[in-house]
């Protein structure tokens, strides 16, 4: 009997310890495709990690989103296939290429002579680790590749908690014929797997495993005009914090940092999310149409949408997240008790079946 109970009790309790192991089918893979949101916390706490962490970020508020896409090399046009498709060197054969902003092109600003645009990163897939083997711009409507003389590996697999490794990678781009013109990239990658545990994120409760990338690059530009040329340098350290989970193709959240006088600062966080009709902007959601009433508003609002209303969530000006109700009727019409909540000014996210957009409120 004291043995069917035992038993019993373990199977009611949720493992603490269990952690996910990422492999090579969690990633990417071509023609995959990610919905992203995008938003920006300048004091979201990087430092909670280890076992059995606990990430909340469920207060993150989309201010936009995108689709992400792996894109197979065939599609980059002739001259990346030749670069990197099939019948390239066996370690440039590549699975795909993606949108990379790694390349600070917009520090070199008015320097270039032509207008670049859609700088992608070149991944090969292996079982066992992950490569970047290239980059490519599109200048003119043409994509053109540049080979790295130093591959370097993006992940090692299968990823597990307390995995550490190091990897660099080189590329020397020249621009010819688009201009007289060199781009060098050198990137040393340190990478930690440092946490696992439980992520809440705005697209839900997550087992997750953390990595922690540290990036040393220099890179430097020549360009020459009507004769005269000039080295551009820049050098910079970069972190990326990834919350990785079984099946979700990309990190569930990542949050980017630049190091400026020995501080992170927070550059971007993004987050896997469901579609919320905000790929321009979340101000900019012509398919719903609502309204809020009273406002000013004391014990209670209403919200009224030309289509259903799915929930609605209150936030803080400074993005936590003070209520949040979810719908099941068909409802347009939807009224919410704030007597709860101190007087000031709140943002009131509004989802629909139409998309979602964002109302100001203030509580008196």
């Amino acid at each position: 009997m004291r043995q069917f109970v035992f038993l019993t009790f373990m199977f009611l309790i949720p493992f603490s310890w269990a952690q996910p192991v990422i492999t090579a089918d969690d990633l990417f893979a071509a023609d995959d495709t990610a919905r992203v949101s995008e938003t920006m916390d300048p004091n979201i706490d990087i430092s909670i990690t280890g076992p059995n962490a606990v990430w909340d970020f469920s207060h993150l508020i989309a201010n936009s989103q995108r689709l992400e896409e792996a894109f197979p090399i065939a599609d980059g046009g002739f001259i990346l296939n030749l670069q990197f498709g099939p019948t390239a060197p066996p370690p440039y054969v590549s699975d795909y290429f993606r949108p990379f902003d790694g390349i600070p092109f917009e520090d070199f600003g008015s320097f270039l002579p032509v207008n670049i645009e859609n700088v992608n990163r070149i991944v090969r897939k292996e079982d066992d680790s992950l490569f970047y083997t290239g980059l490519s711009i599109t200048a003119d409507g043409q994509q053109f590749g540049f080979r790295s003389d130093t591959i370097e590996t993006g992940y090692h697999f299968p990823l597990e908690y307390g995995d550490s490794y190091t990897s660099r990678g080189y590329t020397y781009a020249d621009f010819d014929p688009l201009f007289t013109g060199t781009f060098i990239q050198y990137r040393q990658r340190y990478t930690s797997v440092d946490g696992h545990g439980t992520l809440v994120t705005p697209y839900g409760n997550f087992t997750a495993l953390r990595a922690h990338h540290r990036i040393e690059e220099q890179d430097s530009l020549y360009v020459e005009i009507q004769g005269f040329g000039n080295w551009i340098p820049i050098e910079r350290t970069t972190h990326e914090y990834e919350w990785w989970v079984n099946d979700e193709k990309r990190p569930v959240c990542k949050i980017e940092t630049e190091e400026v006088n020995g501080s992170e600062n927070i550059t971007a966080i993004t987050y896997r999310d469901e579609y919320l009709g905000l790929d321009a902007s979340l101000a900019s959601n012509k398919l719903v149409e609502s309204s809020l009433y009273p406002n000013p508003a004391r014990e209670s609002f209403t919200v009224r949408s030309n289509s259903t209303i799915e929930s609605i969530r209150i936030f803080g000006l400074e993005g936590r997240q003070h209520k949040q109700i979810n719908f099941t009727s068909s409802a347009t019409k939807q009224t919410l008790n704030t007597a709860a909540l101190p007087a000031g000014m709140y943002k009131v996210q509004l989802k629909t079946s139409k998309g979602a957009t964002f109302l100001k409120l203030l509580i008196k």
